[in-house]
């Protein structure tokens, strides 16, 4: 029979204390508690570890020996709910995230930068890997969530959706279609557009929104969000992006206007399904859905 460990507490107090009320009393506890206690752990023991000598509770060898392991017990314990606590408080742990460069260069830079302010002992590493593929790295287990666009089903993956953005125009103010308020679907017909030819996503879904726009139609062809609207900003033609893809810094020549109707980007979180989320996970995903609508 083992020790338990209010056992072992009880048995550290006794010997600190020197007497059975001491100890009761120091642990806010009755006597009659503390004495049932420690003849329950001389039971399992099956050897006495006080003796009375002289009016006074004195430990026996045995006692001696077992307090000093006692000891390195209740200062694991101790490290136990320090980390425990520090886990509580997010002051420690660590959160893998995984995104596509069109969140990952943007949006999430400010989300974590906000998120650590609140938590600055917190961890965080954000890989960046291309949207099609991160749904099956998380159910792999290379991190903990991912942040995509069109999240797609995988039985092995639960999926939270964060939201609707919009997929914008971006060109120079001197292009021919910058005068507008709004770009017509119509009106990108004839435009020449910077293909983003290596999202998956973003070509499914202007084959099926701008069905007459052409991937032979345009000139140029980029896999990068941020690296379209940077050619745009040099004249090459119109970025068709992602709202989220927006460089904070734009060129003060350029000019990014809305699309009529409005062409939908919906985006989402990705966890495996059978696998606990950490508190840092959770929480971040409840921050990235505050913001998403606004953003």
């Amino acid at each position: 029979m083992f020790l338990s460990a209010r056992h072992i507490e009880i048995f550290i107090a006794i010997m600190r204390a020197g007497s059975l009320s001491e100890a009761a009393r120091q642990l806010h506890i009755s006597q009659p508690a503390v004495t049932k206690s420690l003849q329950h752990a001389e039971q399992r023991l099956g050897y006495p570890l006080f003796q009375r000598l002289g009016g006074r509770l004195q430990p026996t060898p045995e006692a001696k020996t077992l307090f000093n392991a006692a000891q390195d017990v209740e200062r694991s314990l101790l490290r136990l709910n320090q980390l425990g606590q520090r886990m509580a408080t997010l002051e420690q742990g660590t959160l893998e995230l995984m995104a596509p460069p069109a969140l990952a260069q943007e949006l999430l830079p400010s989300q974590i930068s906000q998120f650590q302010q609140r938590f600055p002992q917190l961890h965080i590493r954000l890989d960046v890997q291309q949207n099609a593929g991160i749904t099956n790295r998380i159910a792999q287990g290379e991190a903990e969530l991912g942040i995509v666009h069109f999240p797609a089903d995988n039985p092995g993956l639960m999926i939270e959706s964060l939201g609707n953005s919009c997929i914008v125009a971006l060109m120079q103010q001197d292009h021919p279609l910058a005068s507008s308020e709004v770009l017509t679907r119509k009106q990108l017909m004839n435009a020449s557009v910077i293909w983003c030819s290596g999202n998956t996503w973003w070509a499914n879904l202007i084959a099926r929104e701008l069905p007459g726009l052409k991937q032979e139609k345009s000139q140029n062809q980029v896999n990068y969000f941020s690296v379209a609207c940077r050619m745009a900003a040099q004249g090459l033609g119109i970025a068709l992006v992602d709202r989220y893809s927006i460089p904070s810094l734009i060129p003060r020549d350029c000019k990014v206007l809305p699309i009529v109707p409005e062409i939908h980007v919906s985006s989402g979180v990705v966890y495996r399904r059978y696998q606990a989320l950490s508190q840092p996970a959770r929480l971040f995903i409840n921050a990235l859905r505050e913001v998403l609508p606004d953003y």
